[in-house]
């Protein structure tokens, strides 16, 4: 495995850890990659690590990777690109537009003008060659199509039916005599239509919704695509079989495509009382933010790390929103995904040939009650400065584990963000949180400079660079993991 291969493992790892939105964070991403690659080239030095050729052109490598569309980006930013044309994974060619409307093979994509020209008068550029004006405007839109049509594809992913069950099997008496809206949610593939159907009469459920983002047609057992987005509307049995059968499916046509965030979609949802689904974990922030302010019921999974961004962190605090029982951000979660998913580690195939992929971080987020929060941590340890060291940024100890907590500590603690998972509101407070998205915490004791993160970052690494000590907790200079700030309930410090 080459250098940039290795970084690109270890900066991925970092940002999913820290819940880094790669399209919507930019800047953050680029100081993670320098970071890595500053501590790569230390680390090669001392090591049997492959060198690192280029440290500038591996900076770019990586962020293209990781925040943009990987070798196709540097043709993305590039305006005098008028065309890409995509032949396989590693090859890819493309146009150039001149100043007086000549194309020509772009230097680096390795093909011959004349290919270049046969291509472009066989697959014209959308309204044919762009004026000046133009030409921004369609590198925009070039960029969205192409950009979109990639979050869509990682977006693909299929709850299980057993995990499902069993989470829901937590909730029941919050079902009876509601109506359940299925949003982003296509019951010819999604296990959540076919879950909440079959169980309609014992749920008591008084309807049941499910809208599909561009859905096949009436036929329901169908394979075939269609391009018409529906939605379907399920009162329970009526002829005595407890199936949902065709006709007891009334199957309406959107006017639009479907999504979530259309007039007619919210129109759906203010119909609802809870809603269950499994959003795409890209628009989660949005989704989310949908729920809140429609004042919705509802059982979703993301992402663990989504806890920490800005726009999710002040729910949880404030007891708006929880985690679920079965997948709190531990252990696996496998979902089903398409054969043309893009191929990524923590993939599988299963013996007849379908493909799964597994998100260890994935959990459920609900602000339905269940009595597993309110099931009390067994604490057992006693403090010991000398075990729980102080943070030298905030007025807490930190407590690297959650089954570590002191039982006899009154102060604030420092706890991994799994300890949600275990959350019993009713034992401990959450006060704040030690990442840049909780900056007027009125627990943060000190801001460091730029000089001292730059001084921090040479002591560090021996070379320059930046580690930002204000983005997180720190012991002894060195920064910690993300945490929660918690203290015991009715506790004096």
């Amino acid at each position: 495995m080459d250098a940039v291969r290795i970084l690109e493992d270890e900066v991925r790892e970092v940002v999913r850890r820290q819940g880094v939105d790669p399209q919507r964070e930019g800047e953050r991403v680029r100081l993670l990659i320098h970071e890595a690659v500053s501590g790569y080239e230390s680390r090669s030095l001392v090591s049997s690590l492959p060198p690192l050729d280029d440290a500038g052109q591996a900076r770019q490598d990586l962020y293209d990777c990781i925040a943009g569309l990987g070798p196709l980006q540097r043709l993305m930013d590039d305006p005098g690109v008028e065309e890409i044309w995509l032949n396989a994974p590693s090859r890819a060619g493309s146009l150039l537009l001149h100043s007086d409307d000549r194309l020509a093979a772009h230097p680096r994509s390795g093909r011959s003008p004349s290919i270049g020209c046969t291509c472009q008068m066989t697959h014209p550029a959308p309204g044919g060659a762009k004026r000046p004006g133009e030409r921004g405007k369609w590198m925009a839109s070039k960029q969205r199509s192409l950009g979109n049509a990639k979050a869509a594809k990682d977006d693909e992913f299929y709850t299980q039916l057993s995990d499902i069950e069993k989470e829901v099997r937590h909730y029941k008496k919050h079902f009876k005599d509601k109506v359940v809206y299925l949003n982003c949610d296509d019951p010819r593939e999604s296990e959540f239509f076919h879950y909440f159907s079959y169980n309609f009469e014992k749920l008591g459920l008084k309807k049941l919704i499910a809208a599909c983002y561009k859905s096949q047609d009436i036929d329901l057992f169908s394979t075939e695509d269609s391009e018409q987005a529906v939605y379907l509307e399920y009162t329970g049995d009526k002829d005595g079989d407890r199936i949902p059968g065709r006709d007891e499916i009334e199957v309406q046509p959107f006017r639009g495509d479907g999504d979530f965030r259309s007039p007619e979609s919210v129109g759906l949802l203010q119909q609802a009382d809870i809603v269950v689904t499994n959003p795409p974990f890209s628009l989660f922030r949005e989704y989310i933010a949908q729920l809140i302010k429609y004042d919705k019921k509802f059982l979703v999974i993301g992402n663990m790390n989504a806890v920490t961004y800005k726009e999710i962190w002040p729910h949880v605090e404030q007891n708006r929103i929880w985690l679920g029982v079965t997948r709190a951000g531990t252990g696996q979660m496998w979902f089903r995904i398409n054969d043309d998913f893009p191929v990524k580690s923590g993939q599988r195939t299963d013996e007849n040939g379908q493909r799964w992929q597994t998100i260890g971080s994935s959990a459920w987020f609900t602000n339905l009650d269940h009595t597993k929060r309110h099931e009390d941590l067994i604490l057992y340890k006693k403090y010991d400065p000398a075990l729980y060291p102080a943070y030298d940024n905030y007025d807490a100890i930190e407590v690297s584990k959650a089954v570590d907590i002191p039982m006899d500590f009154g102060g604030i603690m420092g706890v991994p963000i799994t300890f949600l998972g275990k959350h019993n509101p009713d034992q401990f407070d959450i006060v704040g949180t030690t990442e840049s998205n909780d900056p007027d915490n009125p627990h943060r004791t000190r801001w460091y400079s730029s000089q001292e993160c730059r001084e921090a970052y040479f002591e560090r690494f021996g070379k320059p660079g930046v580690y930002d000590l204000n983005a997180a907790a720190v012991v002894d200079g060195e920064k910690k993991f993300k945490r929660i700030l918690i203290r015991r309930k009715g506790a004096d410090k």
